[in-house]
Order: structure tokens, then sequence, then C-alpha cells
């Protein structure tokens, strides 16, 4: 009976351990929300994470906002004055992203300059392309020059969802549209061939041409070989001069932006 209470109360203790774990790993994770300027309130932020928690976790590409007064990093100090560069360095050093392709899209807003920046990588960059940069633009930054603020943060998350799930279907309709058109094809070559076979029933098999040659028609008088032509292929040889290739990559590859002024 009392090794019975014992492993109770070491189960007990166990699934007290195990949420205290989960939830330390939870806070490793950046922050969906950043609002280093203080334009949003405590349940406008509050209200922001959980949306965009919620979008990032359905579909594992990370969409967050950092938003502050200068391009300046919060840890280390280090200005900077592009706003690309800016948000691209706010997404590696904060470790944005999901998966190995580090699949995300950060909307970084600087209310010093009025600078905003959409930084996409990974899956993020294959879903955002130039439709979803000028949705943003056309949609979101209007609403950044009115000062609305959360309401410009909110669609932002609307946008990106949008992206990401019509990014989904077009790949699933383009795959079955290739299936269709594959057995479609097929299935027709297979009736037309079929056709063709069977309208040559009559055609036989022969070793020789002789039954085309109706009996003493054809005498042959005289014979010789002609020289018509002589077709020679020349390959000339590989030097080390001549070896040349190619390679395509680097920090941008995969990645994309788009930034302006509000």
């Amino acid at each position: 009976m009392r090794k019975v209470y014992i492993y109770l109360v070491m189960l007990i203790c166990l699934t007290l351990v195990i949420p205290t774990v989960c939830t330390a790993t939870a806070y490793n994770q950046p922050d969906y929300v950043t609002d280093n300027a203080g334009v949003l309130t405590k349940g406008e932020i509050s209200s922001l994470c959980v949306k965009l928690e919620e979008i990032s976790d359905r579909h594992s590409v990370s969409v967050a906002v950092f938003i502050t007064d200068d391009m300046v990093d919060p840890d280390s100090g280090r200005e900077f004055t592009d706003i690309d560069e800016y948000a691209e360095y706010l997404f590696d050093n904060y470790s944005y992203g999901y998966g190995e392709t580090d699949d995300g899209i950060l909307f970084v807003i600087s209310l010093g300059g009025r600078d905003w920046c959409v930084f996409a990588a990974g899956y993020g960059d294959t879903v955002m392309n130039s439709r979803g940069f000028d949705q943003v633009e056309n949609e979101i930054i209007p609403y950044l020059s009115d000062g609305e603020y959360y309401r410009a943060f909110s669609h932002f998350g609307d946008v990106c969802d949008e992206l990401i799930t019509d990014s989904y279907g077009s790949s699933v309709t383009s795959g079955k549209w290739i299936l269709t058109c594959f057995i479609v094809g097929l299935v027709i070559s297979i009736i037309t061939v079929g056709i063709m076979a069977s309208m040559n029933k009559s055609v036989r098999y022969g070793v020789s041409a002789n039954s085309y040659i109706v009996n003493g028609s054809f005498s042959l008088t005289e014979k010789q070989d002609i020289f018509l032509y002589r077709n020679v292929m020349r390959t000339p040889r590989q030097t080390s001069e001549s070896s040349r290739g190619s390679r395509s990559g680097g920090s941008s590859s995969g990645r994309s932006s788009r930034s302006g002024k509000f």
C-alpha cells in the first residue's frame, strides 16, 4: 500500500512539472507583437498577440509586428539607417520564422522617420510575392498614415492569413488540374491508338517486298555504287579556359522585402 502512495505522489509531481516545462519553452519564442514606441494599449497588444499567434501556429509561418521609435537594436544598441536591413537583422537575431527555412513575415515600423517594412522569408517569401506586398501597401499603409495602428496591424494579420490560405488552395488546385489533364490525355491517346490499330488488321508482317511486285514487270539491266556525300562531326576538346559555371543563392535567397514611408 505504501508503494501505491509513493507512485501516486510521483505521478502528481510529474503532472505539475510538465506544464511548467512547456510554458518555459513557449517563452523562448519571439513576441508576436513588440511595441517599443507605446502606440498600442495593453488590451490591443494582448488581442493582437492572440490573433497573430493563432495564425502563425495554424500555418507554421510566423506573422509578427515590431514597432519602434528609431532603428536601433534594443539589446545591442546598434543603429541602422536602412529599414530593410533593420528588418532583416531583427528577423534573424530574434529568431522569427518557423523550421529550417525560417518561414515568416515580419512587419516593422519606425515612428521616428515614419518608415515601414514588410520582410518575408522562406514560405513567407513565397506567399507574399508582388501581390502580397501590393496588398499591404494599398490596404494597410493608409491606416498607419491616419494613426490607426491597431487597425493596421490587425488587418495585416488578416492579409497574411488570406495569402497563406490562398497559396495552399492554389497548390492543391494546380496539382489536381495537372493530374486531370494527364488522365484525359492518356485516355484520348489509348482510344486513338486503338482505332488506328483496328484499321490496320489487313497488314501482315513480311520478310521481303516481293508481294508488291507484279511477276515479270521488273528487269534489272545494270547496277553500280555511287558515293553521294560525307557527314563529319567535330567536337572541340574542352580546356580549362572553356570550363565555366554559375551559382545562385546567398543571403537574399528565399527572402524579400518592401518598404516605404507612411
